[in-house]
This record gives C-alpha cells, structure tokens and sequence, in this order.
C-alpha cells in the first residue's frame, strides 16, 4: 500500500512538471487570452421606411455574423448597415461564435415630409443647402438618409447632403425621397446679377442745324451690367428731342442737354441747335476732271451763301485737294493734285449740314497713256511670198507696263500678251512660237514704234501668258495707241 502511494505521488508530480514547461509555438500549442470587451455601438434604435444605418461591433476582430428577426421590417447586410422597410419591430442580431449581440429596431411611418424651400431662385456658381422637415421628430434623419436627384444636371445639380449647384441659366426640379415619400424644389437659374457701374456718351456735345439727327452711343460699365436699359431725356424738346434709341434731332434754334440714364448713373450730352447756312453747292468743273499725274487743278466751289463747305476723299486716296480760300462772293476755290494714277471720288459738302453735299469723280492719269485695243482678236503670222499662214493665235488680253526713267523726262514702256495657239501648219503637234505685230501711235496717228513680239514655243491648243515685247526705253509723255496686226 506505501509502495503504491509513492507511485502515485511521483506521477502527479510528473504530471504537475508537464504542465508547467514553457510553451513551445513548434509543437502546435497557442496561447489564450482573456476575451476583450466586446460591444454593439446601438441597442436600440427608431427609423423611418427607407433609412438606413450602420451598426459597428467594437472589441473584436472575430468574423460577426448579422441577422434579422423579421426582414420584413428591416434587413441587414453582412457589414452591419439596416436599411428599415415598413413599419413595425424587429431585432437585428450580430453573432459572434456561440455569443449574440441584439439590436431592438422600431421602424414608424413620417407623417410628414418636406423641403425648407418649395421654389428656389438661384443665380449661375450659387450653392444652396436645402433641408428636410419631417414628422415625428422622435426620428432622427439628416440630408445624408435621403436619396436627392436632379431633373437637369446641366442646369443644377445635387450632392448626398442636399447641397445644391448652381450651373447655367433654366430651371430644374430637386427631389429629395425616403422610403415612399417625396419632396420637391423648383430650381430657377439666372445668370448673375452685375450691377452698372458707370456710363459715358459718344459725345458730351454737338452742334447741329435745325433738322439735323446725330444718334448717341452710350457705353456701359461694366459691360455685363445686368441693366442694359437707356432711358433718354431732354431738357428742352423745342430745342431737340431724343427717342429711344439715342438719336437726336435738331428742333430749332437754341441749347438744351440730353440726358442718358441707366440705373442710378447717367451722363449729360450739351446740344448746340443754329440754322443751316448753305442750302446749295456747285463746283466749277461739273461732276468730272481728269488729270494728269503730277499735275494739279483748281476747282472753284460756288454757295448760295458764302459759309462753310468741308471736303472729304471717298475711294482711292491719289489727290490732295487744298483749300486756297474765299476768292470773293460766295466762292472757294480748291487746288487738287494729283500723285498717283486712278479714279477716286471728291465729296464738297456744307460744314453745318453734311446732308447737303456734291460729288466730284475724278481721274488721273499717267503721263504715258496707252490705249491697248480690245480683245479677243485672231493675229497670224503669214508668208511674205504667197501670204500663206504658217500659225496663227488667239489675243484674249494685253496690258502695257510704265517705267519711269532715271531722268525723270522719260519711260520705259512694255507690253505682254496672252493667249491661245489656234493653227500651227505642221500639224497640231508641232511646237513653235507665235508672232504678233504691234505699232505705237501718238496722238497725231504717227507710227514712233513697231516690232514683234515671239511668244513661247506652243502647240495648237496650247496658251502663253504674259509673251512680252519693249515698246520703248526712251518714249516721252503723252497719250499713244497700240495695235496689233498679223506678221508677214
């Protein structure tokens, strides 16, 4: 009995030693440690149909499995988020192992639902904050349980939260929803309102004569004002009026001021109103002069009454007209010179009224004119012996260039032709130049040049452009007259 009381002692010591060796993590052991404290952030909770809300565990790492009493009154997702359906209770449970963790949800109807703003009139880059109001207050919901959408996302858009963007000018409808309920904004979008600034006139003053009309620009500051209506005035409209479009008129003689306003601002243009003087004009040379380049002549202007007349160059600017002054009576005289070839348009008109005026159409010429003949015409080059045509051309343009010489008392003078060969007697696919015969008349029909000109070589059908031939190196001024003949 001693002897097997020690073996049993000796065995529980062996027994007490096994248990008390280091744990050793090759041999597959681990180590337990004590449970954390484990919790469910909500016991208890009231939502609406529709709402949802994440429920968290804290304390522990452990996969949590999420259930729902009754689905028909709230659901819960594998992350813990509760999204209540219909009105009633239910228990959402988080069961971690063998241990649960509860819930209690009661889901109630709102009795009311709405927005702070029915209409919203918003201008363009506006943010607005739109928010719920809700029956009963027990229920605690915020922008972010509701789901907002936009009918216009180009117009206004909408964020989670119930912030509302501005973008372009229209109008859009906001609709916040939960569950089965909705609310609704009307969206109006402006543009932004810019106000005037200032204003200025195109004149801040004018003098006219009786039956005259200026019209007034006005300019606004800054040009976006979101004003842009001019109201008009005058201060005497037996002196002037203005409508409503700026434009003055001249009523009798006398002052008065027309006034422009928009907004608060508004500018003063002073009105000066006299009698017209002239009430006809004449020029000496009709509607026409001609001139030559470099030379110069004298207009005389005849007025009825002897005041004021203006000039002005309409067209190609080849003269400078100079007043040389009053000459007795009632007329001005005006030199003219010319410095460039063409024609250009003098207008003479009364300096108080622009209304009455006269157009003079004036000319000038080189000093070396060429008259060129007319085209299209046929040039042959023929055989001295039986006059038989060896090739013949179509002219369809000539035009003659003029060079002044170093001198200054001479011209270097060429002409150029173009056209199409027409006749070649080798056949038409031989190539050879075409003759054209020209002489230079002067003004008493005397011949002082001729020659030819050789074109390209060219098959029939085929054109030249610009063949040329020297007239002269040396002509002096005048007019002449160029023809063409055929060749011999």
């Amino acid at each position: 009995m001693k002897l097997l009381k020690k073996l049993l002692i000796g065995m529980l010591v062996i027994c007490l030693s096994v248990t008390m060796l280091p744990i050793n993590h090759e041999y597959g052991t681990q180590t337990v440690q004590a449970a954390s404290n484990v919790k469910l952030n909500k016991t208890k909770v009231k939502l609406v149909p529709g709402q949802k809300l994440k429920l968290k565990m804290s304390g522990t790492k452990a996969t949590i499995k999420w259930s729902s009493s009754k689905k028909s009154v709230a659901t819960v997702n594998s992350k813990g988020q509760v999204t209540a359906k219909k009105k009633g209770n239910c228990v959402i449970v988080a069961k971690i192992g063998k241990k649960q963790y509860k819930c209690k949800v009661t889901v109630v109807n709102l009795s009311a639902f709405g927005l702070n703003k029915k209409t919203l009139s918003l201008e363009e880059d506006d943010v607005y904050k739109l928010k719920i109001k809700y029956k009963p207050s027990s229920v605690k919901l915020t922008g972010k349980d509701v789901k907002w959408t936009s009918s216009d996302k180009d117009v206004a858009e909408v964020d989670e939260e119930g912030y509302v963007y501005a973008y372009e000018e229209g109008t859009a409808v906001i609709t916040a929803k939960i569950g089965d309920k909705k609310a609704k904004c009307n969206i109006t979008v402006k543009e932004p309102t810019v106000d005037v600034e200032s204003i200025s006139l195109s004149d801040d003053y004018l003098e006219l004569v009786t039956g005259e009309e200026k019209t007034l620009g006005v300019t606004i500051y800054p040009s976006d004002a979101a004003n842009q209506n001019v109201t008009w005035s005058s201060t005497n409209e037996n002196i002037a009026t203005v409508d409503a479009n700026g434009k003055v008129k001249a009523i009798s003689v006398g002052e008065a001021y027309i006034v422009a306003k928009v907004a608060d601002e508004e500018e003063k243009c002073h009105v000066y109103v006299r009698d017209a003087c002239n009430t006809s004009l004449s020029a000496s040379c009709g509607d026409f002069v001609s001139i030559k380049k470099g030379d110069s002549v004298t207009i005389d202007i005849t007025t009825d009454k002897g005041c004021g007349v203006t000039y002005a160059i309409e067209g190609e600017n080849i003269i400078l007209p100079k007043w040389e002054g009053w000459i007795g009576g009632n007329v001005a005289r005006l030199t003219v010179s010319a410095s460039g070839a063409g024609t250009t348009k003098l207008k003479i008109y009364d300096t108080y009224n622009p209304s009455l005026y006269i157009v003079i159409t004036v000319k000038v010429t080189d000093l070396v004119n060429i008259e060129v003949p007319s085209v299209p015409q046929s040039i042959s080059y023929r055989s001295s012996y039986n006059n038989r045509i060896y090739s013949s051309c179509d002219v369809t343009d000539i035009r003659c260039k003029v060079i002044e010489n170093y001198d200054k008392t001479s011209y270097t003078v060429k002409v150029y032709f173009s056209g199409k060969k027409t006749y070649d007697y080798q056949g038409t696919g031989q190539s050879s130049s075409c003759k054209i015969g020209w002489k230079l008349y002067d003004e008493g029909g005397n011949v002082v040049e001729s020659g030819t000109c050789f074109t390209p070589s060219v098959a029939v059908g085929e054109g030249f452009v610009d063949a040329y031939s020297i007239i002269s190196t040396s002509l002096k001024p005048g007019d002449y007259t160029l023809k063409i003949m055929d060749v011999n």
